[in-house]
């Protein structure tokens, strides 16, 4: 509960979407002070607005395995926010600018966006050893083989906001959410 002065996240604003998630889930997580987002906001959710980041607050996106387009989205929506407020623990946002073709039309303004950050981050992989997931499925290494954990630094003024992602835009290992 939200005044359980054992709960450690007392403090700390959680908020969770999962397409799969159940009922159960969903029931856990409340019971442990998360709100649970009710409709797939596709990585458009702003940080702005409320103005706990202008006391120095960070919003962490936890975003494992994630189609493109979401972290597209979230780049974009928080282009303000990013060098003070936002931290990404998910794919490599390089890997994937890397792996688009230039040809590809249908993803052009994602990478766009990709492509635009890439000077202004950090990526720090994550270290996980085959002896980590060694009791896992055998899904588990692909979904967390190039994990990372994203900062952003400081992002010239002259830097230009690249055009939203086109929301038409699909990717082969997109999936709905």
């Amino acid at each position: 509960q939200q005044g359980d002065s054992s709960n450690p996240f007392r403090s700390v604003k959680l908020h969770y979407f999962d397409p799969c998630m159940t009922p159960v889930e969903a029931a856990i997580l409340v019971r442990n002070s998360f709100h649970i987002i009710e409709t797939n906001e596709r990585g458009n959710r702003s940080i702005g607005g409320n103005g706990d980041h202008d006391n120095g607050d960070q919003t962490i996106f936890f975003m494992p395995h994630c189609p493109m387009m979401l972290y597209s989205n979230v780049l974009y929506t928080n282009w303000d926010h990013l060098q003070r407020s936002v931290i990404i623990i998910g794919n490599s946002l390089t890997d994937y600018a890397d792996r688009l073709l230039a040809e590809d039309h249908a993803l052009r303004s994602s990478q766009a966006v990709l492509k635009a950050i890439q000077p202004c981050m950090e990526q720090h992989a994550a270290r996980v050893t085959k002896s980590d997931i060694q009791d896992m499925p055998g899904y588990f290494e692909n979904a967390f083989n190039d994990t990372c954990l994203i900062r952003f630094r400081s992002i010239p003024d002259a830097a230009p906001i690249p055009k939203p992602p086109d929301p038409n835009e699909s990717s082969t290992n997109n999936k709905d959410g």
